[in-house]
């Protein structure tokens, strides 16, 4: 359902039944968050100690390294006279730091990306149990 299609339904929804009991129109929304994968308590980011175990990943690890040994041969290459051979070595090695960096921001990404999604789903499971079944004993 589109954001707009479900802001016309649930201004229809409270403009047709004002009446209605708060808690049927409470579970009403709940049922329409769930079934469309909104929790705003669900995570949406990774903690501190997370971020902290993904960046300790030894694929990223060694990703980072490779960038960082890179960058430091280009500046002591820099440094020297330059030559020919001396601007063939900087240039791989600034496609090899470029190729390590993208990959490294991809992979974090992607690895973010799953983490947040399972974390999210979990949390989705549980709640979703926790909140229907809270909201019928209150009907």
């Amino acid at each position: 359902m589109t954001s707009a299609r479900l802001r016309e339904t649930k201004q229809m929804w409270i403009l047709g039944k004002q009446g209605q009991d708060e808690n049927r129109i409470t579970l009403f929304w709940t049922a329409v968050a769930a079934s469309s994968g909104q929790d705003t308590n669900a995570p949406q980011h990774l903690s501190l100690e997370e971020r902290a175990e993904l960046l300790n990943e030894p694929e990223l690890v060694k990703l980072q390294n490779t960038k960082d040994e890179a960058t430091n041969k280009i500046q002591q290459l820099l440094a020297n006279e330059q030559s020919e051979e001396v601007e063939k070595q900087i240039i791989e090695l600034r496609q090899l730091a470029a190729k390590a960096s993208n990959t490294y921001c991809f992979m974090y990404l992607h690895k973010s990306y799953l983490h947040i999604k399972q974390a999210h789903q979990k949390f989705l499971e549980k709640a979703a149990v926790c909140q229907m079944v809270n909201l019928v004993h209150n009907l």
